[in-house]
């Protein structure tokens, strides 16, 4: 391999590390949202 392509290598695979940890964070925070918000009907409802 040359020393080119060693480097795309290497930077696509950072690229992807960067996108997955993004995209965790991401997935994260929306099941955050859908937790409070189903923890937030009963007070709709009057049942709390």
């Amino acid at each position: 391999m040359s020393r080119v392509h060693s480097r795309n290598r290497l930077i696509q695979t950072k690229l992807i590390l960067h996108f997955q940890r993004r995209r965790k964070r991401v997935l994260r925070l929306r099941d955050q949202i859908l937790l409070l918000r189903l923890s937030m009907l009963p007070c709709y409802w009057g049942i709390i």
